[in-house]
């Protein structure tokens, strides 16, 4: 087993919610509600991987939803930037989502 593989910690939640972003704000406004509006019967956290840009999405996600965890990341790339999720995730399963996928009720 790699060295990398040993040094990870438990996981502490049920389930991490992972979205990549970037320049997709427009996208993460009809996104996070819908995640929001579920009734979940697990722990879980939801976080935003973010290639800055000038969509301001950290100051927004800040200002509508501080339970969403803002993760920055400088290098832009589809795999690399779940990647990224799955590392900082602290759930024992990980749910990658687009930025524009909406979740029904339930």
């Amino acid at each position: 087993m790699s060295q990398s593989l040993l040094a990870l910690s438990p996981p502490t939640l049920d389930l991490s919610v992972v979205l990549i972003n970037w320049r997709m704000r427009y996208h993460l406004e009809n996104c996070l509600p819908t995640i929001e509006a579920q009734n979940p019967r697990c722990s879980y956290e939801v976080m935003v991987i973010n290639k800055p840009s000038e969509d301001g999405t950290p100051e927004w996600l800040a200002g509508h939803y501080p339970w969403v965890r803002h993760i920055p990341h400088d290098v832009f790339g589809f795999a690399e930037m779940r990647n990224v999720g799955i590392r900082h995730s602290r759930g024992r399963v990980v749910l990658m989502l687009d930025a524009d996928t909406e979740i029904l009720p339930g």
